[in-house]
């Protein structure tokens, strides 16, 4: 389960170069709603509207308002009741980095975010339900991206970061829900087993970027690139 530490020094150091070549570049676009979502869940008043807009943004930056989306159909505001639930659960447990904090057992660890993973999707059910239309689907990629963008907690389980965690864990990460526990446990193990690489990987974007990542912020860059970059199969 460790890392390849040249590969992943040679994509910190990528991800750097990007982002100080282009003051606009996509990828800031997780930055500047994870800045807003700080200073929003320290504001004893902070703006809802405000917090929902930038985490909207960052969405719909990173692929969650395409065409066959439920997001799609609402408008930012409908995100108001899911960054008012995500406050209210960032002050009764501690969520940033959680995956790396060798004083919380991972084998109750990995159930507690399963949970918040269901009552984030529950609260999402509501919101996105629409006249004419009464199912709606939440997926772990929205949810993943919902939480790494907010309390920090999970990598976004896209396909690419999927892909990656295959490719690295082999067996111990099956086809699925990242959610799963199977999928959860040996995630966070990952995670735990590289914490001083991953550390070095924030270190080196602070030093070139002034910007503070989350240890799982660098994590989820690592495992993207990884699996973007892997051979895709012919169609």
């Amino acid at each position: 389960m460790s890392l390849d530490e040249s590969k992943f020094t040679k994509v910190m150091s990528q991800v750097a170069a990007a982002l100080k070549a282009d003051p606009h570049h996509r990828l800031l676009s997780w930055d500047h709603a994870w800045k807003h979502w700080n200073a929003f869940e320290k504001a004893p008043n902070g703006d809802e509207s405000l917090a929902a807009l930038n985490l909207a943004f960052y969405l719909a930056s990173w692929g969650m308002y395409r065409g066959s989306s439920d997001l799609l159909f609402r408008d930012y505001k409908a995100l108001v009741p899911i960054v008012s639930f995500l406050k209210s659960t960032a002050k009764n447990e501690p969520w940033e980095d959680c995956i790396f904090d060798a004083k919380r057992d991972p084998i109750k660890l990995a159930p507690r975010l399963r949970d918040l993973a269901e009552e984030l999707s529950v609260a999402l059910k509501k919101m996105l339900v629409r006249p004419g239309k009464t199912e709606v689907n939440v997926s772990d990629t929205l949810l993943s991206k919902i939480l790494l963008n907010t309390l920090g907690c999970v990598p976004a389980f896209d396909t690419e970061v999927k892909a990656a965690l295959r490719d690295i864990l082999g067996c111990n990460y099956p086809m699925g829900n990242g959610f799963d526990l199977q999928r959860l446990q040996p995630t966070i193990e990952l995670a735990r087993r590289n914490v001083k690489l991953v550390q070095n990987g924030q270190a080196l974007l602070h030093q070139e970027t002034h910007e503070r990542y989350p240890l799982t912020k660098v994590l989820d860059l690592y495992l993207w690139h990884h699996g973007f970059a892997r051979p895709k199969a012919k169609k």
